[in-house]
Formats: structure tokens, C-alpha cells, sequence
């Protein structure tokens, strides 16, 4: 069966993003967007005042990768190549 039949009407098959995903995306986007000017202002902060490498600055920078890899893990599993329309996702 193709997948494109299932679709409601008005649904293009490549568009598989509906408003409140579409706002998901832009939201993190926006707040990683600041999370990164705020990391780089640390990054500076440490490289030019304190002239050193804390473990603190490993750990926001831990976060900040696995914040990426979740959101980009998120995304995938709500594509439809992942959950094809009208198939069960239990």
C-alpha cells in the first residue's frame, strides 16, 4: 500500500510537519540559538580572563551536545520515513 493514499486531504506527502511540530523546531532553534551565544561568551570568558579550562565549561559543553543529539533524535522519530501515515506506532 502506498503511503501517500492515507494522507488527509490538504497534505502534501514531502510536508509531514504539522503547526505545533513546525513551532517545536522553531522554538528550539531560537533558544539554542542563545544557549550557543551564551556558551561562546563562557568560552571567551575562560580562554581570556581566567586563562584556563574548567570542568564546569566540559560539563555546559556536555550538555550542550546531548540537548543536540535529543533534538535531532526527536525530529527523526516524527518524520514520516519513521512512522509512515496510518501505520500503528505502538
Amino acid at each position: 500500500m502506498d503511503p501517500t493514499q492515507s494522507l488527509p486531504p490538504g497534505n502534501a506527502p514531502g510536508l509531514s510537519y504539522n503547526s505545533l511540530q513546525t513551532g517545536t523546531v522553531i522554538a528550539f532553534a531560537v533558544t539554542y540559538g542563545v544557549c550557543s551565544f551564551f556558551l561562546l561568551l563562557r568560552y571567551i570568558q575562560a580562554f581570556t580572563l581566567v586563562k584556563k579550562f574548567e570542568p564546569d565549561l566540559f560539563i555546559l559543553t556536555l550538555s550542550y551536545g546531548a540537548a543536540l543529539v535529543y533534538f535531532i533524535t526527536m525530529v527523526k522519530c516524527k518524520s514520516s520515513s519513521t512512522f509512515p501515515p496510518g501505520k500503528d506506532r505502538r
